[in-house]
């Protein structure tokens, strides 16, 4: 992995952050938004750890 300096590291942090806030403008997207679907990918990625009768316990959810 390359070095950075300490300033460099902060103009990326600078640039990803502008970035991030540009496109959220231009698709007219929410942080929430991102949030959530970041939570949704979580779970369906991690449901092979649960047992049975914990997929149970969700019985309103839909987890296969």
């Amino acid at each position: 992995m390359a070095k950075y300096t300490k300033e460099e590291l902060a103009e990326i942090a600078k640039q990803h952050k502008l970035l991030l806030e540009l496109l959220l403008k231009k698709t007219g997207t929410k942080r929430k938004d991102i949030i959530e679907l970041a939570e949704q990918q979580f779970i369906v990625a991690n449901l092979d750890v649960l047992t049975q009768s914990e997929k149970r316990m969700f019985s309103k959810l839909v987890l296969q």
